[in-house]
């Protein structure tokens, strides 16, 4: 079995589970870019 690099990135789908944390990430690119007003995600949208 090969061994895997701490630092190496693993890139998989989207699951439900994930959902809350994509959310986080698109406020904290919405706060950076100052533009918490305008952003319009939510659970529910990100879940279709």
């Amino acid at each position: 079995m090969k061994e895997r690099n701490q630092s190496e990135l693993i890139f998989r789908a989207a699951a439900r589970e994930d959902v809350g944390l994509i959310l986080h990430f698109i406020r904290e690119l919405e706060d950076y870019e100052k533009m918490l007003d305008e952003g319009v995600a939510d659970e529910a949208a990100l879940e279709e």
